[in-house]
């Protein structure tokens, strides 16, 4: 798995739903930035491969094994 890609996404996730005066965040919050911010990355991806076939060029992209 691409752990750097997995933790760069949730870094962004924290920025981005972290809204309690301790730093910490809502893990519904969280949860759906983090899903929000995969799917966005996956469109990406097939935007940016349009002959390829997306499942198989998301899969490698993020590191898993089919």
């Amino acid at each position: 798995m691409n752990t750097d890609l997995i933790e760069s996404i949730a870094e962004e996730t924290v920025a981005a739903v972290q809204s309690r005066p301790n730093g910490t965040c809502d893990m519904q919050k969280y949860n759906a930035k983090f899903a929000e911010l995969i799917i966005k990355k996956c469109i990406e991806i097939d935007i940016e491969n349009p002959d390829a076939r997306p499942g198989l060029e998301i899969a490698n992209y993020f590191g898993v094994e089919l």
